[in-house]
């Protein structure tokens, strides 16, 4: 991870996670800045403090295990959070192992929809893991939020926030989350899951506040 210390005529400074590092301005042909996002900085699966993403690395399953499906969703989790005021936060996370091409389509390419005019959207973080433990995290450039509906103006409410990671294989685990907050919802079935999939689920959870279910 580096940070820009300063931006001169002649050199770009930046500061890494353990040195300063000093580049000629003539060296640099683009820069780009990213959103920083959770667990950016780390590098191998050595660095990482996540005990989800830990458990399901120690413990994903091979290939031979489930010989019919291109990908196994190794974690799946629907976090609600009401307020008093009926404001609400909805945390959605989920971890695949990719068995072959086709799960590297379906498992590297995420989306949710949301309506703009009350709800809010973002990405709180997405990477790949490859097969020897290295981390490739989402760039920026790879995020479109676009309208859902924009050739219908009359139904053009609806937004998809959708993002394509890179470095995706046969053998790669791939962990993200979105994050929806709002006030009011047209949509019901953001506060429900459904506990099956297309392909072999290992764990999935659905947490809502104490005693909204009764």
């Amino acid at each position: 991870m580096k940070r820009i210390i300063s931006l001169l005529l002649v050199f770009l400074i930046f500061r890494t996670n353990s040195s300063v590092l000093r580049l000629p301005r003539s060296d640099v042909y683009k820069l780009s800045l990213s959103q920083r996002r959770e667990g950016e900085e780390w590098q191998t699966i050595a660095d990482v403090t996540d005990t989800i993403l830990l458990r399901a690395y120690d413990n994903k399953p091979s290939p031979e295990d489930y010989p019919m499906s291109s990908y196994v969703v190794l974690f799946s989790r629907k976090q609600v959070v009401v307020q008093p005021d009926s404001s609400y936060r909805i945390v959605i996370r989920r971890i695949y192992e990719v068995f072959d091409e086709r799960g590297k389509r379906a498992a590297g390419n995420a989306s949710v929809d949301y309506f703009p005019d009350t709800q809010r959207a973002k990405v709180l973080f997405a990477r790949t893991v490859s097969p020897e433990g290295r981390f490739f995290h989402l760039d920026d450039a790879a995020i479109e939020d676009a309208n859902l509906f924009s050739f219908i103006p009359q139904y053009n409410r609806k937004k998809r926030l959708k993002f394509a990671l890179g470095e995706v294989r046969v053998g790669s685990i791939v962990d993200y989350a979105f994050e929806i907050t709002g006030r009011k919802c047209a949509d019901p079935a953001l506060f429900s899951l459904l506990f099956q999939g297309k392909e072999p689920v290992i764990h999935s959870e659905f947490s809502i506040p104490q005693g909204m279910s009764s």
